[in-house]
């Protein structure tokens, strides 16, 4: 099984209800192309004293091996479109031991998404 999440959350300006719609287009797009794997979408919020503050969303994905060929297509294009929309994308993976197996309870690494953006211009 292949887990992973993705956290994501805006650097400027973005409508969360404009952003928080296309996001369950695409989450139901990959759930048609993955019908073996499980995807998870969650709002992430912050509780503070005037109220709770919407933060960001959480996408976890738990795909079976032999299904999981065709996710990167989508996922790359879904990515790329996060960072042009204005969100901080942040991948989580399982922590694998060195000579191991992948196991949940290990720790979690994380790699920011760079944006590219503007470079170069």
């Amino acid at each position: 099984m292949a887990y992973f999440a993705i956290r994501c959350h805006p650097y400027v300006p973005v409508s969360i209800g404009e952003f928080e719609h296309w996001l369950h287009e695409q989450v139901e797009r990959l759930r048609a192309d993955q019908p073996h794997g499980v995807l998870r979408l969650s709002r992430l919020s912050q509780s503070v004293p005037s109220g709770d503050r919407e933060i960001g969303w959480l996408l976890e994905f738990d795909l079976p091996e032999e299904h999981s060929e065709h996710a990167p297509d989508h996922l790359t294009g879904m990515l790329t479109d996060m960072r042009l929309l204005g969100l901080q994308v942040t991948l989580l993976s399982p922590h694998v031991p060195a000579g191991g197996e992948t196991h949940r309870n290990h720790g979690v690494t994380t790699a920011t998404v760079a944006s590219t953006v503007g470079a170069g211009s």
